[in-house]
């Protein structure tokens, strides 16, 4: 069962997030997950998990086709005004796709940041499976048990608290989508990326904190006193996006 969290699918919040991103980056996700789909031009794309269209808008001019998959109509209208007419959106959430009628057949199959997002987990792998070509590839990509230590270990030192173990998220990613797509598919590789996000002030370390699924209101007088506290007496606070993707291949 996956566990939905309150800014997963609100728009303005990605993209708050998004543009923190931009911002305080110090790697590029996108081009990483990018690389490791290898679609190319003669590539139909499923992309499940667009949300405002950070991949998609970049691979859009690529690959001969995207079908754009979102639970939010909100993101998807922000990709269908900047997309090039090779890009179609549908919105849905993912348990419903997975009995859905679907003709179409595609070499590449996109996931960031949201495959975990199934009830069915294992079944939405499975559906995956059947609607790549042989010798199609799968990439999704979500956070290790190590993402943004240093922004959960603030947050819950304020609560007096240890970090917790693994999120369902990172349960997914390290444990169960591996050996689910193994006993699927030809070939799995595991991959990582870590991209340090440099925060320069309270303000913005705040702001991110606020659209993250970690954000309390009740803690906020807090948070911020203690990230200004930091500031008095650091220049920069380093959190670092710890990702693991996974590419798998469908036998030929």
């Amino acid at each position: 069962m996956s566990q939905i969290g309150r800014f997963d699918t609100d728009t303005a919040a990605l993209q708050a997030r998004n543009a923190a991103h931009a911002r305080y980056s110090t790697g590029d996700m996108t081009g990483w997950a990018l690389e490791l789909l290898g679609a190319g031009p003669g590539d139909r794309v499923l992309e499940l998990g667009a949300g405002t269209g950070q991949q998609t808008l970049r691979l859009a001019p690529h690959v001969r086709s995207i079908l754009a998959v979102d639970a939010a109509q909100a993101s998807l209208d922000v990709i269908a005004a900047g997309a090039p007419g090779n890009v179609r959106t549908l919105c849905g959430r993912f348990d419903d796709l997975v009995d859905r009628p679907c003709d179409e057949r595609f070499e590449r199959v996109l996931a960031c940041y949201a495959l975990y997002y199934a009830d069915d987990q294992e079944r939405l792998i499975d559906r995956i499976h059947e609607l790549l070509v042989p010798g199609g590839v799968l990439f999704f990509c979500g956070p290790s048990r190590r993402n943004n230590r240093e922004l959960r270990e603030l947050h819950h030192g304020l609560l007096g608290e240890p970090v917790p173990g693994a999120t369902p998220a990172q349960a997914f990613m390290e444990d169960d989508a591996p050996r689910w797509c193994e006993a699927r598919f030809a070939t799995v590789e595991r991959h990582e990326f870590t991209d340090e996000m440099r925060f320069d002030s309270a303000d913005a370390l705040v702001g991110y904190w606020s659209s993250y699924n970690l954000y309390d209101p009740a803690l906020e007088t807090r948070f911020r006193a203690a990230a200004e506290a930091h500031f008095a007496q650091h220049d920069v606070f380093v959190s670092a996006k710890r990702v693991v993707g996974i590419r798998a291949v469908k036998a030929a």
